[in-house]
Parts: structure tokens; C-alpha cells; sequence
């Protein structure tokens, strides 16, 4: 029996090949096969050369129908798969587009809406986190951050429990940024992930890389998550989530304030530093105009040493 482990290692070396099979569910629904694949399994001590089968695992013929994940199709494994990042998309349809997707990044159950960014820096970026206009309240409790809130369309919260599992794998995080004049900047991260929550979902990342933003993010590295309704950071005298009004990696407070309340720039006179906050590159008074953050998986190593440079 092949796996869907060893399906979804093999996708990532091999092209697809276009082919106009339909498969048919047990509804009768025909679903177009985007491409195959040919991956070696063992069976009873003797190896056997499979074609897989790749089928788009939003199409609306399977929506709701996990037990549709492997069938027997003339002897052969069938494997329908879902979208579980951006990343995902891509590797299935690479003339996917930036825009709203379906991906499945907890389990092939839960569908969660996201923006997949699919144009900076070579795409495949799933976005957790984004503000653009202030049509969004960030001041809300854990659960809300846990589950994630928004319109994906515009400003939006993945969810806590979407960004441990797309972080499981080796991952690397950009934030975009761009103030009220129209400029622009970023800043990377090369290692970046969260733990679950029994340990608070706490924030680990490295390898800092300065796209004109500095780093205003490493200080708050080794931090538990905190709402208004659950106090996580490493401050004994304040609630950080509530003097600043977000739900953030909190330390004693913030470089950083993403989540904070949406103003207009410069907002000198108005409570310290409870804006949309990127110190290194704007300073605490200054609420920027959008901020996104976005992950997408690190190259294998393999990938990496078969790069070179132009």
C-alpha cells in the first residue's frame, strides 16, 4: 500500500503529466485527474512501479467525503488529496493564482478559508495574518485567536490552531509592510513555528533576513500567545494583551504590535503604542496602513544543494 506520505514527498521532484482521465466518486460525479505520477511501493517483498492518480481535493464533488482519500480504480491506488497550504496548491496547479483557496491544513475534515499568496518572492506564501483598511476588530479573546476570525477577502486571523499545523514542517515566515506614504518593506525569518497549545503556542524563529524593516520580531522569540482573556507574556506588572489591545507573542510588551488597534500613522497624543506597530522600521507611534505575515514550507535540502546561483 502506498502512502499518502510517500505521494506527497514524491510530488515535490516529480512534474505532472496533463492527461483527460475522470475519475468517478461513488455519486456518480465525474472528477477531472489533473495529472499522474509514478512512485515504486513494495508489496509482498516485491516491488511494483504505481501511477497516482492527482485529483484537485477541493473539487465539489468531494467535499465532505474523507473515506474518497484512497479507492481501488482497475487494481491501482487512487489517491485524492486535499490542499493542505498554499504551498500545496501550487505544487498541484502552478498557474494558481494569488486569491482566496481552500486548504486543509489540520486534517482532510477541516477545510479553512486563506489568502495564498502566490506572486512575492516565487508565491506559494500561505498569509495567517493581514491588515489593510481597519474593517476588523484584533481586540478579542483566545478562542477567537485560536479558531481564527475575519473576511479573508480582506483583513483576517488564520487561527492559532491553522498556524501550528502549517508550521509543523520546516517553515519560513515574510512580513510585508507598507506605511501611509506608500512605501514598502519586509522583513524574514528562516526558521519559524509554533507549538501547540498545551504550551501556549509559543513562538520560536531565526535566521533573520532585512528587507528595509529590521527586526523587531526576535525579542518576542520564546513567547506564549496572549489575549485579553489569558495573560501569557513575561511582564509580573502589566496584561500586555489588554494595555495594547491585541492578541500577540507578548514579552514585556512589544517591538511588534501586528494585531494592535488600526490607526492612521503618526498618533502622537494617543495611548502609547497600541497601533498596527513595526518599531524598527516606523517606531511605536507609528500605525502602519497594511501589514501581512505569511508561511510557506523550506526547501528541502536536496532542493536547496540543486540550486545554483545565476
Amino acid at each position: 500500500m502506498v502512502s499518502d506520505t510517500v505521494y506527497r514527498e514524491k510530488l515535490q521532484h516529480l512534474a505532472l503529466r496533463s492527461t483527460r482521465l475522470k475519475l468517478r466518486t461513488y455519486t456518480g460525479e465525474p472528477v477531472p485527474v489533473l495529472g499522474v505520477v509514478e512512485v515504486t511501493a513494495e508489496h509482498n517483498m516485491q516491488k511494483m512501479t504505481l501511477p497516482l492518480y492527482i485529483v484537485q481535493g477541493n473539487h465539489p464533488a468531494l467535499l465532505g467525503h474523507r473515506w474518497l482519500e484512497k479507492l481501488r480504480l482497475n487494481w491501482q491506488e487512487v489517491f485524492l488529496i486535499r490542499d493542505g497550504d498554499c504551498a500545496d496548491v501550487y505544487s498541484l496547479d502552478n498557474r494558481a493564482v494569488s486569491g482566496v483557496h481552500t486548504i486543509y491544513p489540520v486534517d482532510d475534515d477541516t477545510a479553512a478559508q486563506a489568502y495564498c499568496d502566490m506572486d512575492t518572492d516565487g508565491g506559494k506564501w500561505t498569509v495567517f495574518q493581514r491588515r489593510m483598511d481597519g474593517s476588523v476588530g484584533f481586540t478579542r479573546p483566545w478562542d477567537q485567536y485560536k479558531r481564527g476570525f475575519g473576511n479573508v477577502d480582506g483583513e483576517y486571523w488564520l487561527g492559532l490552531e491553522n498556524l501550528y499545523y502549517l508550521t509543523y514542517k520546516r517553515s519560513e515566515l515574510r512580513v510585508d509592510m507598507e506605511d501611509f506614504s506608500g512605501d514598502s518593506s519586509h522583513a524574514q525569518y528562516s526558521n519559524f513555528y509554533i507549538d501547540s497549545e498545551d504550551h501556549g503556542y509559543m513562538l520560536h524563529l531565526d535566521r533573520f533576513t532585512d528587507g528595509g524593516a529590521g527586526d523587531s520580531l526576535s525579542v518576542h522569540n520564546g513567547q506564549r500567545f496572549s489575549t485579553l482573556d489569558r495573560d501569557q507574556d513575561s511582564d509580573s506588572s502589566r496584561h500586555c494583551a489588554r494595555v495594547f489591545m491585541g492578541g500577540y507573542w507578548y514579552k514585556d510588551c512589544h517591538l511588534s504590535n501586528p494585531n494592535g488597534v488600526y490607526l492612521w500613522g503618526d498618533y502622537t497624543g494617543s495611548p502609547d503604542h497600541v497601533g498596527v506597530v513595526w518599531n524598527h522600521w516606523k517606531g511605536r507611534n507609528y500605525s502602519l496602513k497594511s501589514i501581512s505575515m505569511k508561511v510557506r514550507p523550506q526547501p528541502r535540502r536536496e532542493e536547496q544543494d540543486g540550486q545554483t546561483d545565476e
